[in-house]
This record gives structure tokens, sequence and C-alpha cells, in this order.
């Protein structure tokens, strides 16, 4: 079977929670396993760029892999570790049902009433 590539994320700045496009993964597409990247690539709060170690606690970003049956009731099926750190981590999920998108989520940095936070990500892979 051939492998497609799928974006649950275009490269992009968030500043708060949301969600990515829905994938259709059963019809012609009959994706069962989806090998995903995601890619952090930039981290900030109040604007201004976190150096590595700064003292305090660090935002907390999280991604979530969700599934639906019908684009209506949405389950979590996996996620990437959470935090804050720039970085690029894979992961695979299966067991999923007809559609998937990802959700994220950023909690703000020195607690709920610390700044406000930027995360630079995308979310891409393939499908087979």
């Amino acid at each position: 079977m051939a492998t497609q590539a799928v974006t649950l994320h275009a490269s992009a700045a968030r500043t708060a929670d949301g969600v990515g496009p829905t994938i259709d993964c059963g019809g012609a597409a009959q994706i069962n396993t989806l090998r995903l990247t995601l890619d952090v690539t930039a981290n900030t709060a109040d604007g201004r760029a976190l150096p590595p170690g700064t003292p305090g606690v660090a935002p907390i970003f999280s991604v979530y892999i969700e599934t639906s049956p019908d684009t209506v009731a949405w389950r979590d099926v996996s996620h990437f570790t959470h935090g804050s750190a720039i970085r690029s981590e894979r992961l695979s999920v299966d067991g999923f049902d007809r559609y998937v998108r990802c959700r994220y989520q950023l909690a703000p940095w020195n607690g709920p009433n610390g700044y406000p936070v930027g995360v630079t990500f995308a979310v891409t892979g393939d499908g087979a």
C-alpha cells in the first residue's frame, strides 16, 4: 500500500488552544497507521524568546491526536510528550476511527497568571 502525506497542523505560531484540520483516514484513503512528526521551532513568553534554563515554570505545550467516527464525538488516541522544549519528536499511531485531527493546548509560563505564551509548531507525516 502506498503512503500518503498528511498534515495535522501546518507550521504556524499559536497563542491559544485549538485544533488542526480533520483528516479522513477511511473511504478511498484507507489509512491504518500514521507516522507523525511534531516539530516545535519557537517558544516565547510575553513575546520574548525563552532561553534554556529559564527559571520558573516553563510553558507547557501539549499536542493530542484525536479520532472520531463521525467528526462530532472526539476521543484522545495518543499524544506527544508534554513540554516546552524546541524539538522534533516522532509518534506512530494506529487504532483510530475514520477521522483524525490534532488538538493543542498552551499553559501560561509561570502559572495561570503568568506570561502569555506562543509556540510555533507543525504536525506532519505519512499514513499507510
